[in-house]
């Protein structure tokens, strides 16, 4: 897996919509009855990831696992949203009926994980990161391109593959959908993206929007069909394919495109930090403990970090210094990376 693939996989597993298919998540009490406290613990993991991946099948395709890649998950839509919530609240709650008394060792490290990872996401619910849904960097269409072009995580190995994706197209036209009544929201909230960010999105967008299907990337695994693939097959696929990408992708790419460019740039934000949003400073302080799963605030985290810099700064000019070179910390670092005794000859 390459690290592009790794960055737009884990953009979708947060952003992607789903078309068609039930959420999958338990609406009642979690069964654990019988069985050791390992054991209800270990039960209560499976049916979890189970779940999980019903309810994000772009995640369950990156990890091989290939029952739900017809769809393309919309936990950017209430009804995703709320079974999503409904999900972490429910096993954090039949987690708490096992309790941790008798646990020892990774089975306790295992339940204090799964116990803050539920809280942490039960406390995310509190921000709306929903209603801006596209940034130039995490962005779903872009991630649904690579997807689409046959070199990202959806596999293009079989007919079954060929077929799977034109469901997941659904999905994305349900989640182009989705974000622009998001960012409508947003705009009258006051919730909207920095402008600066926004600007950089539309030649992404731009970029998907071509003249004719056979230009388009996502009509590359219609030009690498892989071999075995029955004539009649291919020219089924390769109608469908080409009707998909001219007559839903190109226009689903455009609406996004030209309502960005005409309806949100105009109402996007000159700052640029979380701080200038409602609730912002919060916001921020969470992203701060979810990443770094301490409960220092990001002043803490920042002044960490200087002393940290000013630290290391002071072992580079220490080391200098032992090697009595004549010069300041950047001619170092030059002298380091250019002079070849410090490469192996083989």
């Amino acid at each position: 897996m390459r690290l592009k693939d790794l960055t737009a996989v884990m953009f979708l597993v947060v952003s992607a919509a789903c078309a068609g298919g039930s959420a999958g998540v338990s609406d009642g009490p979690v069964d654990l009855s019988g069985g050791v406290q390992s054991e209800k613990l270990h039960l209560l993991f499976d049916r979890y990831f189970e779940e999980y991946l019903e309810l994000n099948p772009v995640f369950a395709t990156f990890i091989g696992d290939n029952r739900y890649n017809d769809r393309f998950a919309n936990n950017i839509g209430p009804e995703h949203r709320n079974a999503s919530l409904a999900l972490e609240k429910t096993y954090l709650e039949a987690l708490g009926k096992i309790g941790s008394k008798e646990l020892r060792g990774q089975d306790l490290l295992s339940y204090e994980v799964f116990k803050r990872r539920r809280e942490v996401a039960i406390e995310g619910f509190r921000f709306p990161s929903h209603l801006i849904p596209v940034n130039q960097f995490y962005s779903v269409p872009n991630s649904f391109t690579q997807m689409g072009s046959g070199g990202g995580i959806h596999p293009f190995r079989t007919e079954k593959d060929y077929r799977d994706f034109l469901g997941r197209i659904d999905g994305f036209e349900t989640w182009v959908d989705q974000a622009i009544a998001n960012m409508r929201e947003g705009i009258a909230k006051g919730i909207v993206q920095p402008r600066v960010l926004m600007e950089k999105t539309i030649p992404q967008l731009d970029s998907q929007i071509t003249e004719t299907p056979q230009a388009s990337l996502f009509y590359q695994p219609i030009k690498n069909f892989p071999e075995g693939m029955s004539p009649a097959v291919r020219k089924e696929l390769t109608e469908k394919y080409t009707a998909a990408i001219q007559d839903r992708i190109i226009p689903a790419y455009k609406k996004l495109r030209d309502f960005i460019q005409a309806d949100y740039l105009p109402r996007a934000r000159d700052s640029v930090g979380l701080k200038a949003l409602p609730d912002g400073s919060a916001w921020y302080a969470y992203l701060a403990r979810r990443s770094t799963t301490t409960d220092l605030s990001p002043a803490e985290i920042h002044r960490i970090g200087l002393a940290e810099v000013k630290r290391i700064r002071g072992e580079m000019e220490r080391v200098k210094g032992e090697g009595e070179f004549d010069g300041d910390l950047r001619a170092f670092f030059d002298f380091l990376n250019e002079n070849p005794d410090f490469y192996f000859d083989d």
